[in-house]
């Protein structure tokens, strides 16, 4: 499924001459290796020092060709920057130990809320199974082991389904993403994964098609509270024109999910990750792709409507200790050091474009850029890439359609 919830294409019928090139370009890709590297910049609109996010990767990959499938490794440099936190109390009382060690004083010596790794992976893909094992970035204050398995097949030639389980780095924030310091206090927390299954069933009949998923997820992070989360969705959508070089679909799809706890903090014990007790989101996805000579584009967007629901949540979840201190204070913006709940509904809008032209037979370059405010959050991204291929018979090379967009393990763009 795509960032705007529209599955992917299924094949459409070409000339006999078109398919025949496309059915040999198809084959060369899947028995050829690859070398690919590219960079991403990311920006995650939020409070400076908090919630804000400056990510800047540069992704290294290489798959070899092996039985019939690929062996993939993976290495991927990462920088991360929140920012500087403002020097307003009610600001700093929201952050690390705030007011828990005396009530009536704050001080910003938090130290730099910035993170720096190297993240390494190893995986095994084919037609049926992916799977992969690695770490999050190595430097990170807190580093995990993360990986997957997943398997997908047809059940006839119109359904098809798959299963996966998969521990996962949350990146919603450097808490979340790296863990974070109050250097003031020697306090050290964050690094959050996802543990958990998801299961995918789809009907396509190459011009329409129903999704539907179900997923389960258990989180943790090192002095974080642990959490629990639901999720489900599904939708519908339809090609509206296709042949062998362009595509527009046009569909709609549900997301909704709960979380146990809210932990979308960034004082001592909370996650820094967007944890509502209720969230619904109705979107009415677009998709155009094409091709034109050497070069093919994906351009995808959305509109519609989400609401969320938060519960109050403690500055200090996991230490009684801390909490009682802390909800004496009057410099806390939040009575009794809780942070109220919410409830919002509002617009919800997507839009990510991405392009690839081909080079030569053996090499590709590409870039992708989307922004949208899924959740609470505004965010953006622009990357570029360049893919080169070991192998390549001269003479049927063609540009992947759709592309075949290149990112970072850790920020999927097809989520």
């Amino acid at each position: 499924m795509n960032a705007t919830g529209v599955p992917a294409p299924a094949p459409v019928a070409n000339s006999q001459t078109a398919g025949i090139a496309e059915e040999l370009a198809a084959i060369n890709r899947e028995q050829a290796s690859t070398v690919s590297g590219g960079v991403i910049f990311r920006n995650r609109n939020g409070e400076d020092g908090l919630s804000n996010l400056t990510d800047i990767e540069a992704p290294m990959e290489g798959r070899i060709k092996a039985g019939n499938g690929h062996v993939i490794i993976r290495a991927t440099p990462v920088t991360l920057d929140a920012g500087s936190a403002s020097s307003d109390p009610k600001t700093l009382a929201r952050f690390g130990a705030g007011t828990s060690t005396n009530a009536n004083t704050v001080g910003n010596d938090f130290g730099s809320q910035t993170g720096t790794g190297v993240g390494l992976s190893l995986g095994y893909e084919n037609r049926n199974f992916q799977g992969d094992v690695g770490t999050t970035p190595l430097g990170f204050r807190e580093t995990n082991i993360v990986g997957g398995l997943q398997y997908q097949n047809a059940i006839t030639d119109k359904v098809s389904y798959s299963l996966a389980i998969a521990r996962r780095a949350i990146t919603d924030s450097l808490l979340s993403y790296a863990g974070a310091r109050d250097s003031g206090q020697g306090l050290e927390w964050g690094g959050v994964t996802s543990t958990g299954a998801r299961a995918d069933l789809g009907w396509d009949d190459g011009t329409s098609g129903v999704y539907a998923n179900l997923a389960y997820q258990y989180l943790d992070g090192h002095h974080v509270e642990t959490n629990n989360a639901v999720k489900g969705g599904g939708g519908i959508y339809t090609r509206v024109f296709k042949d062998a070089d362009q595509t527009l679909t046009i569909g709609a799809n549900t997301t909704l999910m709960h979380y146990n706890k809210n932990l979308s903090y960034f004082t001592y014990g909370q996650g820094g990750y967007f944890s509502p007790q209720q969230y619904v989101i109705l979107n009415f996805p677009v998709e155009y792709m094409g091709r034109s000579g050497p070069f093919s584009y994906d351009v995808k967007g959305s509109i519609g409507v989400q609401h969320y629901r938060q519960d109050a949540s403690n500055y200090f979840p996991t230490d009684s200790t801390r909490q009682n201190t802390a909800s004496g204070s009057t410099l806390n913006p939040d009575t009794g050091a809780v942070y109220p709940g919410q409830s919002k509904t509002g617009v919800s809008y997507s839009l990510s474009g991405t392009g690839e032209y081909q080079l030569a037979p053996q090499l590709a370059v590409g870039a992708t850029a989307s922004f949208g405010n899924a959740y609470q959050y505004r965010e953006w991204l622009t990357a570029v890439y360049v893919r080169y291929t070991i192998g390549q018979r001269l003479g049927v090379a063609q540009p992947a359609f759709p592309p075949q967009a290149f990112s970072s393990p850790y920020l999927s763009l097809s989520n």
